[in-house]
């Protein structure tokens, strides 16, 4: 089977997962999510990108994020990856890879899915049974959304809170309230699915926001 194209452009919003060899664990114990964790801070330090959302499962990550010109993605996630491989091999005495292949990324158009695309990730473990609600999940961003306050700390700078609460109104006092609310509304099925929306696909957004990329593309070649 051909491989779909990979688009490599800054400043666009990617939603990434990888997944373990064989879908099998790559996180055996809370230091192991927390490794993780630090290699993607290390990460986002090197390469600038910004970070709206993580949700690491035991078999497999979600990330997203928006890059930059400091660093493309497949440079972000070959040295997040390696690192974290690395690691794994160390500590548990073993070689060869540890994730299932390329990891896959598909291009987000930003309105409307930032924020729903957000909820879903959250969300994951709460899908998977392996928590009952989406605050009792650690191994996610979504305990340093709920943070009184992580101004001036290393959380600070891992994801973009601020801008993420800046769509739940400009009063600070109710921003991260609305937001909570926002994440863990339950439905009985989520109109939104982005499951299938994703699946085989490269884009997930309107057909003006692919012809917007694909034009991108095009004047970026006939500038070489």
């Amino acid at each position: 089977m051909a491989r779909k194209p990979r688009f490599d452009i800054p400043y666009l919003l990617y939603h990434v997962t990888a997944r373990g060899n064989n879908r099998e664990l790559i996180f055996w114990e809370k230091n192991d999510y927390l490794a993780f964790i630090k290699y993607l801070t290390q990460a986002k330090e090197k390469y600038r990108f910004s970070l709206y959302a993580f949700c690491l499962m035991p078999n497999h990550t979600h990330l997203l994020l928006k890059t930059t010109e400091n660093g493309s993605l497949s440079r972000i996630m070959q040295t997040l990856h390696t690192a974290y491989t690395m690691y794994v091999n160390r500590k548990y005495t073993r070689c060869g890879h540890l994730f299932q292949g390329r990891y896959k990324s598909v291009l987000v158009e930003e309105e409307p899915h930032l924020l729903e695309l957000l909820r879903y990730i959250h969300q994951n473990p709460v899908r998977a049974g392996l928590v009952k609600e989406v605050t009792d999940y650690p191994y996610s961003s979504y305990p340093l959304y709920l943070k009184d306050d992580i101004s001036g700390s290393d959380d600070n700078l891992l994801i973009e809170r601020e801008e993420i609460f800046s769509y739940f109104g400009k009063r600070p006092i109710t921003q991260q309230k609305r937001f909570q609310a926002f994440v863990e509304k339950k439905k009985k099925r989520s109109a939104y699915q982005p499951k299938q929306l994703i699946r085989n696909r490269i884009f997930l957004g309107s057909a003006e926001f692919e012809n917007r990329v694909i034009n991108t593309l095009v004047n970026e070649d006939s500038e070489v």
